[in-house]
């Protein structure tokens, strides 16, 4: 999945922009552009890991709890959905990857690594794979496991989704 070919959308708060990359019933896996300070949207019920693509950093500001930053890409946070959270950018615009989760369907593991890890997905912050002949770079996501090979700078955000017992992984169409 090549970020260039995402179609973008407002947020569900209108308040930035996203591209949904991969969505099933109960979870999704996007990415979204923050221009400046602004209010997340709310996902009762969800559970988020925000994870920093690019940019001069932001900050988490949660209401009535301790804030966190991520200051450099490859940074993240995990957060409940209900949360009132607000980004606070520390050097100008940011590019992050949010995977979010129904917390009575599935659990999410995001893992940033130098290889293909486990089945879900990868996406690429650094580097390039070759993902059975098609090339994936910054930004761009691939199913993993797949046979690539990467190159010697790769790094990758990779999101592993588990089902809740009863629960089964299906991806629906954007």
């Amino acid at each position: 999945m090549f970020l260039a070919d995402l179609p973008r959308s407002r947020w569900k708060n209108g308040q930035g922009e996203r591209a949904t990359i991969v969505e099933g019933d109960g979870w999704s896996l996007s990415h979204a552009w923050i221009e400046a300070d602004v209010p997340f949207s709310d996902f009762p019920a969800m559970d988020r890991t925000c994870v920093l693509l690019a940019g001069g950093g932001l900050s988490l500001l949660f209401d009535g709890r301790p804030g966190v930053d991520l200051p450099t890409p490859g940074t993240a946070q995990s957060f409940p959905g209900q949360w009132r959270a607000r980004a606070r950018l520390s050097d100008g615009p940011c590019h992050v990857v949010n995977v979010m989760t129904s917390r009575t369907r599935f659990t999410h593991t995001v893992e940033i690594s130098r290889q293909l890890t486990g089945s879900g997905y990868a996406v690429v912050l650094a580097g390039s794979i070759d993902c059975d002949g098609i090339v994936a770079r910054f930004g761009d996501t691939v199913t993993s496991p797949c046979d690539g090979v990467g190159s010697s700078d790769l790094l990758v955000i990779g999101v592993m989704l588990q089902p809740v017992s009863g629960s089964t992984v299906r991806e629906q169409p954007t």
